[in-house]
Formats: structure tokens, C-alpha cells, sequence
């Protein structure tokens, strides 16, 4: 009678290309569950105040208000022109 010989199967690596699926479909499952961020809409007709901190007030998904650090910066190439705002959460803590 022979003895069967019980090998141990090393684990492999999996490739790269199976690691980025993974994380993609572990990003879009989350995408679900988590909340999304605070967004407000901007008039393009509106003045525009560059290169100024301003802040502003507004409020997240939750319903909390926020009181955020803004700037706004202005690019041109040729004809086109493009605004970039710089958007900071303001907090402050003490001890």
C-alpha cells in the first residue's frame, strides 16, 4: 500500500492586475456605504474674488455647518480661462 505524501502549497503572490481589481471593486463598494463630502454650487456669472481668503460657511451631508478657508486662483492660456479654488476645513483646537 503507498503513502500518500501531503504536500503544503506555498501561497503565490497574486499579480498586479488582480490587486488593482481588487481595489477597485473594494473603492466602488465603499463608495456606497460612506458619505460623499459637502459641495456647493458656484455662480459662473458671479464676480469672482482672485487671489483673496475668504471664508465661507456651508454645510456637510450631516447637516453640520462648516467654516472653511477658501481661495481662488485664476490661470490663463490664450483664450481659455480657468479657476482653481483652494478649500480648507477650519478647526481649531485647544490643549
Amino acid at each position: 500500500m503507498e503513502k500518500k505524501s501531503k504536500t503544503k502549497r506555498k501561497l503565490k503572490m497574486p499579480s498586479s492586475f488582480s490587486i488593482i481589481i481588487g481595489i477597485i471593486i473594494l473603492v466602488s463598494i465603499l463608495s456606497y456605504i460612506l458619505p460623499g463630502g459637502a459641495y456647493e454650487y458656484v455662480d459662473p456669472n458671479a464676480e469672482k474674488v482672485v487671489g483673496e481668503r475668504t471664508t465661507i460657511m456651508t454645510r456637510a451631508m450631516n447637516g453640520e455647518e462648516l467654516d472653511l478657508l477658501m481661495l481662488l486662483s485664476m490661470a490663463q492660456v490664450g483664450r481659455k480661462t480657468s479657476y482653481t479654488a483652494f478649500i480648507q476645513n477650519q478647526t481649531v483646537d485647544l490643549f
